[in-house]
């Protein structure tokens, strides 16, 4: 792929303003930006000019220019302004591998469509499309990620346009790309290794063959031991048990759904389906243990417990009846937790489950935190402390708005 193919740059354009000629830089290729005693300077070929930034980006463009790691395409240009994007690395390592190919990853993408011909070489050029950005002066970059987990040892990713790649390394210290999956997020940290790649068929691909190969391989890869894996790992974690919790209570069906008067509150009195269906959730009830506090939400289907945890919310999550409950002989009394007249229990037949809106809404807010911490967008300094990473000094550099 192309540098302006690259799915890891930043989704904000930074413009940087000059006084001298610009005409002679090229959209949609790499620049490069440096301090040089009081002014910073704008690179690319032979060309080079002074820029200033705007006020609002003063904070965020001089540390990402002062760490060795950042990386610039010239997007577009606007007459005396050049307009760029950025990416900002954990790590960056010059690096040369090779990487394994076998029949099952070219029997994948033939059957997803992906490739017109079953064949490894096929295979091998799709992921040399997909995962090397080429043509750089530097050499070509390949963007990697360790796993969430510690389950893979010495395993790792690969960050492509649209697709990751979970590589293994096998007994003999050769690496092979054991499964690809449709990948779309860019809020992940990464590293980049930068030098010659290849895909190759498994047979003849080349090993680490080093001790200090490895040892590179596994110091560019250390984002994963950060705080905020970790913390992205136990959010992940405690919203996987909520899940559990809920499919292990599972959901009631009911039939009939009365409402009346009890004192200033109006509560609803749920028909289950079957005495049956009735009498075993309240022993799964019953088994977990439940506070007589829990909140329960009604639905008109029934839930499902392969959500994901994502920032957006939908509007119908947000309608939903919610509110406690208590058990009866032949029904359940649900009082709501809302006073607000459109949210109200529906009459007729509905589901009855444990709520996860507590649990969603914290593990929300924690992942917006995250994600907005990786932008860089704020808390820059923040974000590389937490990774470990040498924050550049704001004394290396004076800025000019």
């Amino acid at each position: 792929m192309e540098l302006k193919d690259f799915p890891m740059l930043s989704e904000d354009v930074l413009a940087l303003s000059s006084d001298e000629p610009i005409d002679g830089f090229l959209a949609g290729q790499a620049i490069f930006l440096q301090s040089y005693q009081d002014e910073w300077l704008a690179t690319q070929g032979d060309l080079r000019v002074r820029v200033n930034c705007t006020a609002a980006d003063q904070g965020l463009f001089s540390r990402l220019v002062l760490r060795d790691q950042s990386r610039w395409l010239l997007t577009s240009k606007q007459g005396s302004k050049l307009l760029v994007q950025y990416c900002a690395p954990v790590e960056v390592s010059a690096m040369n591998l090779e990487l394994g190919v076998d029949e099952l990853i070219a029997d994948d993408l033939y059957v997803k469509q992906e490739i017109a011909e079953n064949s490894i070489d096929r295979a091998c050029q799709w992921l040399s499309a997909q995962f090397l950005v080429s043509g750089l002066a530097e050499g070509d970059w390949l963007t990697v990620a360790r796993f969430s987990n510690s389950a893979s040892q010495g395993g790792f990713q690969l960050l492509g346009k649209g697709w990751r790649a979970d590589v293994e390394q096998r007994q003999d210290r050769g690496l092979l790309i054991k499964r690809l999956t449709r990948h779309s997020r860019r809020d992940g940290t990464f590293s980049l290794l930068i030098g010659q790649f290849a895909f190759c068929d498994v047979s003849v691909a080349a090993t680490l063959n080093s001790a200090s190969q490895q040892a590179l391989l596994d110091a560019t890869l250390r984002d994963s031991a950060s705080y905020l894996e970790l913390w992205n790992l136990y959010n992940e974690k405690e919203w996987q048990t909520a899940l559990q919790r809920a499919e292990s209570l599972r959901s009631l069906r009911f039939v009939r759904c009365e409402g009346e008067e009890d004192g200033r509150e109006n509560v609803w009195r749920l028909t289950p389906k079957s005495p049956d269906d009735y009498r075993e959730f309240r022993q799964r009830w019953r088994n977990l243990g439940l506070p007589s506090d829990t909140q329960f939400d009604l639905g008109d289907e029934r839930p499902d417990w392969g959500e994901e945890l994502a920032i957006d919310e939908s509007k119908k999550a947000a309608s939903i009846p919610r509110g406690t409950i208590t058990f009866e002989p032949d029904c359940v009394v649900f009082r709501t937790a809302s006073s607000r007249r459109d949210v109200r229990p529906k009459q007729g037949e509905g589901w009855l489950y444990l709520s996860l809106a507590g649990q969603r809404s914290v593990g929300k807010r924690r992942l917006a935190a995250k994600q907005s911490i990786d932008s860089g967008k704020r808390l820059t300094q923040l974000r590389w402390l937490l990774e470990g990473v040498a924050v550049p000094s704001a004394g290396a550099g004076l800025s000019k708005g």
